[in-house]
């Protein structure tokens, strides 16, 4: 019987860790619940990113999406969201010899078993693929789950299509090509429990009557049904394991799903570090380009010097005929400080000196003067900027991420700021989202195309447009289901909250929000791609609330 120790501790699963595993342990598990619930679930489609693979599975009317990663920071099997599919192919989009095969070879085909091999962190997902009425083809895909050493293996009628990785004979001590057949990798080395790992066999250690403990855990996953057993999720270390709920304490999370508690970890550790190396690139291309756009405001300064000159000069012609270079002090000059000293050139008079500074003055006034014609221009495109800066740091996913990053340019000096980007007709800018609550429908800007596509292309005259006050971030839009009946103030705060959210105000406790009907909006180029004015409004102080806290 499994005892609790008292003096040790388990404590709850952190995500700080770079590279992370699953034992056999977790494998064990996956492989009871592929077989429990996802038998004869028939495959659509099989693609690949650079960090593993893709199945859309059909099980009983449901969509499922199974995620096989090889990357070395998290190898394992995953059962992903719609939305965790699209950033990952977004994120991820170069493909794989191994993934061009998938489609063609698995469409189509039923899930059989699943099967772990050696008690080890390999799993083989047996399908079955009706060619024609008298020819059925059964593929096998192979997951070698091992940190640097992990593996996919596409095999038919036991003959190995491809591999992610080619083993060959003189680099390896086994051999993984196409046409040969497979040969498992050695089994872990010899210990007192098969099927536990190291690291389990570490946790297990801190309980008395260790050996029993460890027999009995083995017995648990192994020698009957594991899915019998309440089971909760601990992390020590890199791995992350399964353990009996009468052993873990109250606070882990419980392993209701084998294959979705671990998803939630991929998000955090694949996703989310790609996400955050992504958004400090951009924000650092953003920094550079705000910098080399403020030196051509107009600049206060250069008037200012321009007018010196022009005074200086104008000291210069006032001189009597004849008089020579050298250093002169003015005083009780219009335009210039008290004893301002000029010094004329050796074999220069003063009305030369005075000429070329009348030349200068001219050069610098013209170039003042072309700062202040494109200053509208360059203080739009300073706040597009800004406003791409404010939703990088906002809550972003890898499809949104994409638009943004497609606005910025991240090749070119100044970047699409203008907003010249033709969309067809009938078509959403990338950086859009929809959301279909009770009470209408609400577009969310994304970014500043998004913003744009919002407010001057989606946009109706009657529509209702919030923007948190004074601060960039989102363009929200409601488009109520009766436009006629007056909204409910709780509709307005909802709505009002979700603007609040998608911008930089999300961390206070409260913020105030402006809305107003489209037909009161006028473009404002010098605000940027999306810049608006508005004089006739309403603003509500509500609490920032994300999209699922409001329950859209």
């Amino acid at each position: 019987m499994l005892v609790k120790s008292q003096p040790f501790v388990i404590t709850s699963p952190s995500l700080e860790v770079i590279n992370m595993a699953f034992g056999p342990e977790m494998i064990r598990l996956q492989e009871a619940w592929i077989n429990n619930t996802m038998k004869n679930a028939l495959v659509d489609r099989g693609e690949s990113c650079s960090e593993g693979i893709l199945l859309d599975l059909r099980c009983h009317r449901r969509d499922i999406t199974l995620f096989i990663s090889w990357s070395t920071k998290l190898p394992g099997i995953f059962k992903i969201t719609r939305s965790q599919k699209k950033d990952l192919i977004t994120l991820f989009p170069r493909r794989s010899p191994l993934g061009e095969l998938l489609n063609g070879h698995l469409a189509g085909a039923y899930l059989l078993e699943a099967r772990q091999i050696q008690r080890d962190r390999i799993m083989a997902l047996e399908f079955s693929k009706l060619v024609s009425s008298s020819v059925n083809h059964r593929i096998t895909m192979i997951m070698e789950l091992m940190d640097r050493s992990t593996n996919i293996c596409l095999l038919q009628d036991g003959i190995i299509l491809e591999c992610h990785k080619r083993l060959y004979p003189d680099t390896s001590d086994r051999v993984l090509l196409p046409g040969n057949t497979y040969s498992p990798p050695s089994p872990m080395l010899s210990q007192p429990h098969a099927g536990l790992s190291r690291g389990m066999i570490r946790v297990l250690q801190g309980y008395p009557n260790y050996p029993s403990t460890a027999a009995e855990m083995e017995h648990l996953l192994y020698s009957q049904d594991p899915l019998k057993t309440e089971w909760q999720a601990i992390q020590k270390g890199k791995d992350l394991f399964p353990i009996p709920k009468g052993l873990a304490e109250e606070y882990l999370p419980t392993l209701k799903d084998p294959l979705e508690l671990p998803s939630g970890i991929m998000e955090e550790h694949l996703i989310g570090e790609a996400l955050a190396t992504k958004r400090k690139k951009l924000l650092s291309i953003i920094d550079k380009k705000v910098t080399a756009l403020q030196p051509q405001l107009p600049n206060p300064e250069l008037l200012e010097r321009a007018n010196r000159i022009k005074s200086v000069a104008e000291f210069l012609m006032s001189l009597p005929q004849g008089r020579e270079g050298g250093k002169l002090f003015i005083t009780n000059w219009p335009g210039l400080e008290e004893n301002t000293e000029v010094e004329i050139p050796n074999g220069t008079t003063p009305v030369e000196e005075a000429q070329r500074l009348f030349k200068e003055y001219r050069r610098l006034l013209r170039r003042h003067r072309a700062s202040e014609e494109r200053a509208p221009v360059v203080r739009g495109e300073i706040a597009t900027l800004e406003e791409q800066r404010a939703l990088l740091m906002g809550p972003i996913s890898g499809q949104d991420l994409a638009a943004l990053e497609a606005e910025i340019d991240t090749k070119g000096s100044k970047g699409n700021t203008r907003g010249k980007v033709r969309i067809p007709k009938g078509q959403e800018a990338p950086g859009v989202k929809r959301l279909n609550p009770s009470f209408g429908t609400i577009y969310v800007g994304l970014s500043a195309m998004g913003n744009r596509e919002i407010t001057f292309r989606i946009a109706k005259p009657d529509d209702i447009w919030f923007h948190v006050k004074d601060l960039p971030g989102s363009h929200v839009l409601l488009r109520p289901k009766d436009p006629k009946s007056p909204i409910a103030e709780e509709v307005l705060a909802v709505v009002a909250s979700l603007a609040a959210w998608f911008s930089p105000a999300r961390s206070e406790s409260k913020a105030w929000v402006d809305y107003t009907q489209r037909k009161n909006l006028r473009p404002l180029p010098e605000k940027g791609v999306a810049g608006v004015r508005y004089k006739v409004f309403k603003s509500l102080l509500v609490q920032p609330k994300d999209p699922g806290e409001l329950g859209l």
